[in-house]
């Protein structure tokens, strides 16, 4: 969290730095764009194999595409999809209660894809300089993958499961114009939470357990680029 404070300090450095311009936020205008930037996963997956439990997601990289349409000065609303892939647990171990010792390896990874409705409220839509709170809620296509081998026997397990469930997210944003505002690049940080069934992945692996349908939940830290 202290780093994505230092991110975040140093663009707000970069964003006084640029040419300011006139505000396109204002009724009637369409803005669409792209963003880019890290996802770091909040807790574990709540599944447990051989013993093991293991984080759904840490870090991993989050993009996507985004429209937004506004009906006043300080409200847009719109659609975003995007896409999120994270680097989950990795455990390896060795039994050394059997001869030859056996090297355990397991791994779990989860990816998401990300269809919104969204919008955006701004506190200062005149300034070229603007702060506003993003939000969203929609549908959340998850899917995980589980890998389990064991060395002495070149035992291996693969399993994957996909799973429909309600998503959303809320977060704060700076943007700055630039070009006369036709392109207005800004920072966003994000809390998302969203649904993913780990009880269907667990059982397919035969887990020491089956969590079931469960609520998982993400930062993001995110470049964002719009344009007229």
């Amino acid at each position: 969290m202290k780093k994505l404070g230092i991110v975040f300090s140093l663009f707000l450095l970069l964003l006084g730095a640029l040419p300011a311009s006139a505000s396109p936020v204002k009724e009637g205008v369409f803005l669409s764009g792209f963003y880019v930037g890290g996802a770091f996963g909040l807790e574990n997956s709540g599944m447990e194999f051989d013993g093991n439990n293991f984080a759904w997601g840490h870090a991993g990289l989050e993009l996507g595409l985004s429209g937004q349409y506004f009906l006043n000065d300080y409200l847009a609303l719109g659609g975003d999809l995007h896409y999120a892939g994270f680097d989950g647990s990795d455990k390896s171990y060795w039994d050394r209660s059997t001869v030859p010792y056996k090297q355990h390896e397991m791994s779990l990874n989860l990816e998401t894809w990300n269809f919104f409705a969204t919008g955006r409220a701004y506190f200062n839509p005149a300034r070229a300089t603007r702060f506003y709170v993003p939000f969203g809620l929609g549908m959340v296509v998850g899917h995980g993958k589980f890998r389990y081998k064991e060395s002495s026997t070149n035992t291996s397990l693969r399993a994957s499961s996909t799973s429909l469930g309600a998503g959303g997210f809320a977060g704060i944003g700076l943007e700055n114009d630039i070009y006369e505002g036709n392109l207005t690049i800004g920072l966003e940080m994000r809390y998302n939470m969203y649904r993913y069934n780990i009880g269907q992945l667990a059982d397919r692996v035969e887990a020491d357990n089956s969590p079931g349908k469960r609520t998982y939940s993400y930062l993001s830290l995110l470049m964002v680029v719009t344009f007229q």
